[in-house]
């Protein structure tokens, strides 16, 4: 038998799969051997180094520009419904406006019992 030091976020993780699983920490530890040595060739521990730094170089600005498009197409959808279904972007619309009172309401009666 051996010691091995490990950082306390994964001696946190093993210690909740393992209660989760209803097994012991060897077990977990156990398991993920079997499974990497089952999908070893496929791991690139590369990747994750190579996707950090692509993410904190030029890709955030690409980030932004996917999210304004997505945000515009959304926007584009919504506007295209609310001509089409003025009936229903109403009453979206009223419910939007009223929301805090349907939290209200659910939070004051969620004792009460449903009527059958």
């Amino acid at each position: 038998m051996t010691t091995v030091t490990i950082s306390d976020k994964l001696r946190q993780k093993l210690k909740q799969l393992a209660a989760k699983y209803d097994t012991t920490q060897a077990d977990i530890i156990k398991k993920a051997l079997e499974l990497f040595e089952k999908y070893e060739p496929q791991i690139d521990f590369n990747r994750s180094k190579k996707h950090n730094l692509e993410k904190n170089g030029s890709s955030e600005s690409s980030d932004n520009a996917r999210n304004a498009k997505v945000k515009k197409v959304l926007a584009e959808a919504v506007a295209n419904f609310e001509t089409n279904y003025p009936e229903i972007a109403q009453r979206r619309k009223k419910l939007q406006q009223n929301l805090h009172l349907l939290d209200e309401a659910t939070i004051t009666n969620w004792s009460l019992p449903f009527e059958e």
